[in-house]
């Protein structure tokens, strides 16, 4: 998922166990690694290959490539109190955009990613990861446009993003490539006729 969203994933962690994980993890100690334990919880951050760019609300001392990803192994549901250690997690590893990985998602959880105006979090369930979306054989190709890509898009039709179709923020394929509202995806289906049939949708 996250190399779909063009982070940096090194071939060690596609194969890596569970147990694997927590034993480096419990031996690093270094934030510069990329990896380790930061108030009760683990984490590892990635970074972007090619630097996209980032929302201007966030603020300029974060690093906006960077993603941190955060779990606990042991716990079925989050509450106020995880989530509270990973905002202060995410704020002193100065990264703006956090994945939390739990075993049970709560209303708590749902709230804080729609609330929050300085950390975008996302939540997502291990059920949730256990199968990659994108490579189900009824579910069509889709990429998310960059902003230059967008612009060039809407000039070349000379509409308004809100003239192209919708696709919600909370749709599965919204959430596996962690689009914001007023991205624009798109998506490529096969076609009888023509080969293919690409259209557009903008993220509400």
């Amino acid at each position: 998922m996250l190399s779909d969203r063009g982070y940096n994933i090194g071939q060690e962690h596609y194969a890596e166990s569970v147990d694997s994980l927590k034993e480096k993890i419990t031996k690093t100690t270094n934030p510069e690694s990329g990896a380790g334990s930061y108030n009760g919880l683990d984490y590892q951050y990635f970074k972007k290959q090619d630097g996209r760019a980032v929302d201007a609300d966030f603020q300029a001392d974060f690093d906006h490539n960077k993603i941190g990803v955060f779990w606990r192994y042991e716990e079925d549901k989050i509450n106020s109190e995880t989530l509270k250690g990973v905002q202060i997690a995410a704020l002193t590893l100065k990264v703006n955009r956090v994945i939390l990985i739990v075993k049970g998602e709560t209303s708590l959880a749902k709230r804080t990613q729609a609330d929050s105006k300085v950390l975008a979090m996302e939540v997502f369930t291990l059920d949730d990861l256990q199968v990659n979306i994108t490579e189900h054989v009824l579910v069509p190709k889709h990429t998310v446009l960059t902003d230059d890509q967008k612009q060039e898009l809407l000039k070349q039709y000379r509409i308004k993003d809100h003239q192209l179709p919708k696709i919600r923020s909370s749709d599965p394929i919204a959430r596996y490539f962690g689009v914001s509202r007023g991205d624009v995806m798109k998506i490529i289906r096969p076609s009888e006729t023509a080969g293919r049939y690409v259209t557009y949708r903008v993220v509400m």
